[in-house]
């Protein structure tokens, strides 16, 4: 925790308060969730609801635009590839 207090330091975080809980908070890193803390749930469910606990962020990935998007570009594709201009 040295590390972390001393990159505190240098990027100029003077409140201590916020320095200890930034600790505290890594300290606990390794920690389970809550879930498999009490054992309430399966250890397959409690492994998705702890990944959903933990997560910084959330990624989506769509191959085709969705809704009256797609039907706008059905439309221009086949306008584009019939050969026709105007």
């Amino acid at each position: 925790m040295s590390e972390l207090r001393d990159l505190l330091s240098f990027y100029g975080v003077a409140d201590t308060d916020y320095v200890e809980n930034l600790v505290d908070l890594a300290r606990r890193s390794g920690e389970r969730g809550w879930t498999q803390r009490v054992g309430i749930a399966l250890p397959s469910y409690a492994d998705y609801i702890d990944y959903e606990q933990t997560a910084d962020y959330i990624r989506s990935f769509q191959p085709h635009p969705p809704g009256s998007l797609r039907i706008a570009w059905r439309s221009w594709w086949r306008f584009a590839c019939s050969g026709r201009r105007s």
